[in-house]
C-alpha cells in the first residue's frame, strides 16, 4: 500500500472513531435514567483510540503545523493511558470479577500509566514503551477471560453481545498491533 494513502486511511479511522466515541459520550450522558456506564466508557476509550491514531498520522502533524516530538509524546501518554478505560468498560459490561481482578486490571493501568508518563518526561523519551507490550498483553488477557466468563449463563442483550463481539475483535487487531 502507498504510505501516503495508508497515512490518509489512519487519520480517517481516527476521525471516524471520534465521531463513534462523541455519538457514545452523548449517548451515555443523555440517557435517562443512567443505567450503562459502558456506553460512557466504550466512547472515552474510542475517543482517546482516535486521537492516538491521529497523532500517529505525520499527515495531521503535518497539516497542523505542531512539533513532530510533541505528537510522539502525546501518542505515549495516550498509549499508556488507554487501558484505564478499556478497563472500566469491561467492569462496566461484566462486573469487577473475582478477587475483583478487573477492578484490580484498571487500577494498575492508572499507576502504570502514571509511572510510565512520569518516568517519561523525567527522561525525556519513550524509555517505558517496551513495557507497554507486556502491560497490554496481560491487561488484555485478564479483561477478555474475564468478560467472557461473566457472559455464560448471563442473559445479556443483543446489543450487549454486539458490543463485546465488537470489543473482541478490535481487541485482538489491537493485540497483534502491540
Amino acid at each position: 500500500m502507498d504510505p501516503v494513502a495508508g497515512e490518509l486511511a489512519e487519520a480517517v479511522i481516527g476521525v471516524l472513531f471520534i465521531a463513534i466515541a462523541a455519538a457514545s459520550i452523548v449517548a451515555a450522558i443523555s440517557a435517562r435514567p443512567r443505567r450503562d456506564a459502558a456506553v460512557f466508557w466504550f466512547g472515552i476509550f474510542a475517543f482517546l483510540y482516535g486521537v492516538r491514531l491521529n497523532v500517529q498520522s505525520s499527515l495531521v502533524a503535518a497539516a497542523t503545523g505542531a512539533p513532530a516530538d510533541g505528537f510522539e509524546y502525546v501518542e505515549a501518554f495516550l498509549t499508556y493511558t488507554i487501558l484505564i478505560p478499556a478497563g472500566l468498560f469491561a467492569e462496566a459490561l461484566s462486573g469487577v470479577g473475582p478477587y475483583r481482578m478487573v477492578r484490580r486490571t484498571w487500577q494498575a493501568s492508572c499507576v502504570y500509566a502514571a509511572g510510565a508518563i512520569v518516568n517519561d518526561v523525567l527522561r525525556g523519551h519513550h524509555s517505558t514503551m517496551w513495557l507497554n507490550r507486556i502491560v497490554v498483553v496481560l491487561s488484555v488477557c485478564v479483561l477478555l477471560v474475564h468478560t467472557g466468563l461473566a457472559g455464560r449463563g448471563r442473559a445479556w442483550t443483543r446489543e450487549a453481545r454486539a458490543v463485546a463481539a465488537g470489543a473482541a475483535l478490535f481487541t485482538a487487531v489491537a493485540v497483534y498491533e502491540t
